[in-house]
């Protein structure tokens, strides 16, 4: 199963198991209409209306990811059980497509220049061969589709990785097929792929129809079963496109239903026709288009699931030139182009430069960092002896690194009570305490006293002493920068207490974009000196994409809440109180908050 098949899974069985007992989980069509009802069947199936127990939900998750949340809200935001079905309905819906947005950056985009029957002259050939050879196939494919007259004296021509691609071919190999062409005999002159389907040979502009939905399903598997890769088109006429986008849809399943279960994303391309602009110069506009391929890959969704769907490319096919390709590549759905007369012109390099440079905009699929409340337990840290440097009692240290960037690292830290000096520290250390108590003294006598819940800083430069009294566990998060800080920024250790960060006392920032839900969000800064900003964050339920190929790198830990996060690799994580999480720099991904949740933040710009 692909990674982005289990991400899917997983994430359905994480919100089911947000509410947890024995039920049916439906993802609705809660964002955009991108999905419609489905459940989780198997961690290798969808089907309709499935209902399965949370054990076996919990088998699709590992470890402490499986646990139930069960925290109380102290300040009456807590989601009620019918409203958390509800939300977890939205979410889902909302986190598939954030999913399908984010996928984009997996789908290698591709354009295909179909060239019909032309050029009337072989001599033409070079001519547009040489159109081909001037693109750039690094970041997307190409191909062409010459005549069939053409074929083998183009079959060598390309050294970029242009694909030659046969306008057609029969279903059953060579033999007394009078006027019909075999992929043996394709692949005997080195060609892998081959177009299937596309609207001229289906019947439409007066031409005999020599293609139908049940022949090209033969077709289909015949080329899958030799080994061959396929460009398969499909499309509707405008007396379906003036019904509107559900009669168009209505035409699509009838085109692709003999064939969904053959929509391998790795060998299968599909190109989507809107027969209309088709040679007439017209085109759909972007969101036009973009509405109809997302229909398209919600079909394949509901048919076969949800990770083809997501991975499978989907061109688009009615009269793409230089002038509209930049528009249309910025639509997610949209994975290329079937190219008819422009790719007679040089401008088809254009187009290809176009979608490539859209598409290489696409969010970073950097990995999150993600640990649970027993990460940290005493036993899981490492014993780093006595401290060398006591003054008092023989204090004891132990600890474990979650993250280590270029500059920062974040992990777990437990020290016995005693007491030590600190001079000059050659970083800025924050840390939350999760049990213990004490006092940390600057260097001028001043004394901080800290128990578990408070948020403490330790400035870069810091001087003074640590005196433990009760055994101390806490995440650190230090950060190694370069820049040096004032005296007065230095001088203090800076201590935020528990009832500093309470609801009450952070500040609203407004409602958040959202694509489902109305979350609103609120802040609270505690210190915020030179790359090193900490505070608290909290937020009521909703769904939204963080800010895409993020600038900081962002730890926190999480105090009360349920959330999920997906990042643009598609995989999601339940996060939930006591958990500690990590956003590199570069990450892109979206947050799904079902309960109201509140986190003390660390951000430093690296």
């Amino acid at each position: 199963m692909s990674c982005t098949s289990i991400a899917q899974h997983r994430m359905a069985a994480r919100l089911a198991l947000a509410i947890g007992g024995s039920l049916t989980v439906w993802l609705s069509a809660g964002a955009g209409g991108l999905l419609s009802s489905f459940a989780v069947a198997s961690p290798g199936t969808l089907a309709p209306s499935a209902r399965l127990p949370s054990d076996d939900l919990r088998s699709l998750l590992t470890g402490d990811d499986a646990r139930r949340h069960n925290s109380s809200l102290l300040t009456g935001r807590s989601t009620s059980h019918g409203s958390l079905v509800a939300a977890v309905g939205a979410a889902a819906g909302a986190a598939a497509l954030g999913l399908a947005i984010v996928a984009r950056a997996a789908r290698k985009p591709i354009v295909g220049a179909n060239w019909k029957c032309n050029p009337k002259s072989k001599k033409d050939l070079d001519g547009l061969i040489a159109n081909i050879q001037a693109c750039d196939t690094s970041k997307c494919d190409v191909y062409m589709c010459p005549s069939m007259l053409h074929v083998d004296y183009c079959s060598d021509k390309f050294t970029n990785g242009a694909m030659v691609t046969p306008q057609n071919c029969n279903f059953t190999g060579c033999g007394a097929f009078t006027g019909e062409s075999a992929v043996e005999q394709m692949q005997d002159m080195g060609i892998t792929n081959v177009m299937i389907g596309h609207s001229e040979r289906r019947g439409e502009f007066k031409i005999t129809q020599m293609d139908t939905n049940s022949s090209l399903q033969d077709k289909l598997r015949y080329i899958l079963d030799a080994g061959m890769t396929c460009v398969y088109c499909i499309g509707e006429p405008k007396s379906i496109r003036e019904q509107g986008l559900p009669a168009v849809l209505l035409e699509m399943d009838k085109q692709l239903t003999l064939v969904y279960r053959m929509l391998d994303p790795e060998k299968v391309v599909i190109a989507y026709e809107p027969v209309w602009a088709i040679g007439t110069g017209l085109t759909a506009s972007p969101e036009d288009a973009q509405a109809t391929h997302a229909g398209i890959r919600n079909l394949i969704s509901k048919r076969v699931s949800p990770a083809v769907a997501d991975a499978i490319r989907i061109q688009y096919g009615g009269s793409a030139n230089a002038k509209n390709a930049p528009e249309l590549s910025a639509m997610p759905d949209i994975d290329g182009f079937l190219v008819g007369g422009a790719s007679l012109k040089p401008e088809f390099k254009e187009i290809v430069d176009a979608i490539s440079s859209a598409k290489a905009d696409a969010p970073a699929a950097l990995p999150f960092h993600w640990a649970p409340p027993t990460y940290f337990d005493f036993d899981k840290l490492e014993s780093k002896g006595l401290r060398g440097d006591a003054d008092k009692g023989s204090p004891s240290c132990s600890s474990r690194v979650l993250y280590k960037g270029k500059a920062s690292s974040v992990g777990g830290w437990t020290c016995t009570p005693g007491g030590f000096p600190v001079v000059n520290r050659p970083t800025t250390e924050i840390f939350y305490i999760l049990e213990g108590e004490g006092f940390l003294t600057d260097a001028d006598g001043r004394a901080h006293c800290f128990h578990a819940g408070d948020t403490v800083v330790l400035p870069k430069g810091w001087s003074g002493r640590w005196d433990v009294t009760k055994t101390i566990r806490k995440i650190w998060v230090v950060n190694n920068h370069a820049d040096d800080l004032s005296i007065g920024e230095r001088q203090r250790a800076v201590v935020g207490s528990p009832q500093d960060f309470h609801w009450l006392k952070l500040k609203t920032l407004g409602k958040r974009s959202a694509d489902w839900g109305e979350p609103e969000h609120f802040n609270k800064p505690l210190w915020k000196v030179g790359p090193t900003n900490v505070g608290a964050w909290a937020c009521t339920a909703g769904g939204f994409l963080g800010t895409a190929n993020r600038p900081t790198t962002e730890f926190f830990y999480v105090l009360e809440g349920l959330c999920f996060l997906t990042g643009a690799d598609g995989i999601a994580r339940r996060i939930t109180a006591g958990d500690t999480v990590v956003l590199p720099k570069g990450w892109s991904g979206r947050w799904d908050i079902i309960e109201p949740i509140r986190k003390v933040f660390v951000v430093i710009s690296e």
